[in-house]
C-alpha cells in the first residue's frame, strides 16, 4: 500500500530536523576551528531559517456540497475515528476556514462575524484585531468536542436582500447566481466571515496549513481569498461532483479563481468526487468503471485539461475505509491515488526546490570559508616576502623572522587540514540532502 499523505509529510519533517542538526554540528566545528566570522555566521543562519521554514498551504476549492470538508476529514483527520469537519447532509462549512498551528496561541476556533464586511478594514487588518473575533476553546484530545465546536462553521443568518447585497451575497446584475429566498423574501448568508483554527495536530505542527473555501459566492465576496490565500497556496485541489458534473458555478470558480494557465510552479489537482454515487449494485465492475471514465472525460473537456489529470475519488468511502481499516474499500475509493498525487506534487516538489536552494547556499558557504583561508595564505605570502627582504641583515633579526615564519608555516598547515576537513563535512551535508 502506498504511503499516505500524512506519512510522507511526517517523513519530510524528519528530514528537516536531521538536516538542522547537521547544520548545528557544522557551525560548532567552524567555530572550534576559528573559521566562523560574521559573514559565514550570517550565511549559516539564513540556511537554517530556510530549512526550518516549512509553511505549506493546501487549498480545497469548490462550489457548495462537492465534498471538500469530507475530503479534508478523509485525508488529514481520519485518525480521530470520525468526522471532525462538518460534512453531513445539509451541514456544510459556510465560511472560509484556515486550519493551522501557532505555538503561541491556545487551541481554539476563532470566528470573524460577517458584519465586519460592512466596515472598510480588510481581512488582513482584522487578523490583527483579536477582540473582533469570537473564540471557542478546543480540546484536541476529544474528537466529540472538536466536531461539536466545528459545527459552528455551518451557522447562517437570515437577512433582507438589501443586507445580503451590502454583505456581498446578492447581485442584481446576475440574479441567476443569487442564493434562494424563503417565504418572507429573506436570504440565507453565512454567520461568519472567516474562521481560524489553531491546534497541535502533528501535520499542522510541521507547517501544514489547510484552507477550506466554500462556494462561488463566498469566494467572490472576499477578494483577499483570490488574490491572497488561494493565489498563494502551494497546492490547490479543485473538486467537482460526479453526481452533478461541471456546473456553471463550478466552471466560473475554475476560470476566474484557479487560473490554470498561471503559476505553473504550484500543484493543481482536479478531483471528481462522490464516485460512489455511480456504484450501482446492478452493474458490473467494468460497467461502473466505464461510467466513471465517461464522467472524467466530460470533466476534463469542460475544464480544458487532460482526462489523465482528473482523479476519481469517493472521499466519504475513503474516510469510512480508514476508520474501519478496510484496505479494499480504501483502494476502491481512489483516496490513496489522490494522496499520492498531492504528496508528490506538494511535498516532493517542495523538497526538490528546498534541496536546490540548500545546495546553492552550501556552495556559497564553502566560498566564504575558502575566502578566510585564502586571506590567511595571502598574509603568509606577504610575510615570506618581508623575510626575503631582510636577507643580509643581523642574525638576531633573521632568527626572529625564522621563528615567525616557522609559526606561520604551522598555521598554514593547520589551515590546510581545516580545508580538507571542511570538504569532508560538505560531502556529508550534500549526502544528507
Amino acid at each position: 500500500m502506498a504511503a499516505t499523505f500524512n506519512a510522507q509529510w511526517a517523513e519530510q519533517g524528519a528530514w528537516r530536523r536531521e538536516f538542522s542538526f547537521l547544520l548545528r554540528l557544522f557551525s560548532r566545528w567552524l567555530k572550534d576551528n576559528a573559521l566562523l566570522d560574521t559573514a559565514v555566521q550570517d550565511r549559516l543562519l539564513r540556511l537554517e531559517r530556510r530549512t526550518a521554514s516549512n509553511r505549506v498551504v493546501v487549498a480545497f476549492v469548490a462550489e457548495f456540497s462537492r465534498g471538500k470538508s469530507e475530503m479534508v476529514n478523509a485525508i488529514f483527520f481520519a485518525d480521530y475515528g470520525r468526522r471532525i469537519m462538518p460534512a453531513s447532509a445539509g451541514r456544510t462549512t459556510m465560511c472560509p476556514t484556515e486550519i493551522g498551528y501557532e505555538p503561541d496561541l491556545s487551541p481554539s476556533l476563532r470566528l470573524l462575524p460577517i458584519q465586519t464586511r460592512l466596515q472598510p478594514q480588510a481581512l488582513r487588518d482584522w487578523r490583527q484585531t483579536p477582540e473582533a473575533w469570537t473564540a471557542f476553546d478546543l480540546d484536541v484530545n476529544n474528537a466529540e468536542q472538536l466536531a461539536s465546536t466545528f459545527e459552528r462553521l455551518t451557522e447562517t443568518l437570515q437577512v433582507t436582500q438589501q443586507e445580503a447585497q451590502a454583505l456581498g451575497f446578492w447581485h442584481s446584475q446576475t440574479p441567476e447566481e443569487n442564493p434562494p429566498t424563503d417565504a418572507q423574501g429573506l436570504v440565507q448568508v453565512p454567520k461568519w466571515r472567516h474562521a481560524l483554527v489553531n491546534f497541535a495536530h502533528p501535520l499542522l505542527k510541521q507547517g501544514l496549513v489547510i484552507l477550506d473555501t466554500p462556494g462561488l459566492n463566498a469566494i467572490g465576496a472576499e477578494p483577499e481569498l483570490t488574490v491572497g490565500l488561494i493565489d498563494q497556496a502551494d497546492a490547490v485541489v479543485f473538486i467537482v461532483g460526479a453526481d452533478t458534473g461541471v456546473t456553471g458555478s463550478d466552471l466560473a470558480i475554475w476560470q476566474e479563481h484557479i487560473r490554470p494557465d498561471a503559476d505553473q510552479g504550484r500543484t493543481k489537482l482536479v478531483v471528481l468526487n462522490k464516485i460512489d454515487t455511480l456504484w450501482d449494485e446492478l452493474s458490473s465492475a467494468p460497467q461502473i468503471q466505464a461510467q466513471i471514465d465517461v464522467q472524467k472525460r466530460r470533466t476534463a473537456q469542460a475544464l480544458g485539461v487532460d482526462p489523465l489529470e482528473v482523479l476519481a475519488v469517493s472521499a466519504q468511502k475513503g474516510l469510512v475505509a480508514k476508520v474501519s481499516g478496510n484496505a479494499e474499500l480504501l483502494e476502491r475509493s481512489g483516496l490513496l491515488a489522490l494522496e499520492t498525487a498531492l504528496a508528490q506534487g506538494m511535498v516532493g516538489g517542495r523538497r526538490v526546490a528546498l534541496h536546490t536552494a540548500i545546495a546553492q547556499d552550501i556552495d556559497a558557504l564553502h566560498a566564504e570559508v575558502a575566502r578566510l583561508v585564502q586571506a590567511r595564505e595571502l598574509g603568509f605570502t606577504e610575510q615570506r616576502a618581508e623575510l626575503e627582504g631582510l636577507r643580509g641583515k643581523s642574525d638576531a633579526v633573521l632568527r626572529q623572522m625564522r621563528q615567525r615564519i616557522a609559526q606561520e608555516q604551522q598555521d598554514f598547515e593547520r589551515a590546510g587540514s581545516k580545508i580538507r576537513a571542511l570538504k569532508a563535512v560538505h560531502v556529508r551535508l550534500f549526502k544528507a540532502i
